[in-house]
């Protein structure tokens, strides 16, 4: 059995949002307990130890309890708030949500859509169908898509971490697009031409007599739809022969 991979994401600053949520409470209780409980004196000095401990809570947080940890039977999400595991028989696919914790435009969270609440296979859905589907545990909020493992950054190289963790275990990074569900079992382009094949079934259904531009069945010669049954009705014009001249 091989040893276990953690994977620390502190350096993601999407991943420091709701730490800080965390660090705000932590400073409310502290100085409300040693100001207004014990008397402490609300000088400068007792503000700067206060906010000095609150910056060591977020920085602990991030340490230790901020993380991936992958090994042979299933990856562990760790959050400061919470423990989630998660089998990797249980686990369908990835997928990429809007970060809603950030007002950062474009930013995405990673999710896990896990085994029976996958998108159907060859179903063309819009986006807030797919939303139904993406509602797994979050893997990571990328600070952004690059997963070089040579960038110069930190965040690139974690990142390249957990992709590289999750393609090791069957499940390839999701295309860089909100709400593309990336399934272990097929590829984008083959959900892509079977969503798009769904369409035009249904379509068809809405409109049978519709045909599609530059099909083989377009003929330019072909009268319009609602003329063909007269133009077939209509008697062929027969010329008379005009008489001789003396």
């Amino acid at each position: 059995m091989a040893k276990p991979t953690t994977v620390r994401l502190s350096a993601l600053v999407g991943e420091h949002v709701l730490p800080m949520v965390l660090d705000l409470v932590y400073f409310v209780v502290l100085y409300a307990v040693l100001v207004l409980g014990f008397g402490l004196r609300d000088t400068g000095g007792s503000t700067f130890l206060i906010l000095l401990s609150v910056v060591l809570v977020h920085v602990i947080q991030l340490r230790w309890f901020v993380a991936v940890r992958f090994d042979d039977d299933g990856l562990t999400i760790i959050r400061p708030w919470s423990r989630r595991r998660v089998e990797w028989s249980q686990i369908g696919g990835l997928i990429y949500t809007q970060d809603r914790s950030t007002q950062a435009r474009g930013a995405l969270k990673l999710r896990l859509v896990l085994k029976g609440d996958e998108p159907p296979f060859g179903r063309y859905l819009t986006q807030s169908q797919i939303a139904l589907h993406a509602r797994g545990p979050v893997v990571m909020t990328p600070t952004n898509l690059d997963s070089d493992p040579t960038a110069p950054t930190r965040s690139g190289r974690c990142q390249y971490q957990v992709y590289t963790e999750l393609a090791r275990h069957g499940f390839p990074k999701p295309p860089p697009q909100r709400l593309v569900f990336r399934s272990s079992e097929y590829t984008p382009e083959e959900a892509s031409r079977a969503a798009a094949a769904d369409l035009l079934a249904q379509r068809d259904e809405l409109d049978p007599g519709r045909r599609l531009p530059g099909s083989f069945t377009d003929d330019p010669r072909d009268p319009p739809a609602d003329q063909a049954g007269s133009a077939e009705q209509k008697p062929p014009i027969r010329w008379e022969s005009e008489p001789d001249q003396p």
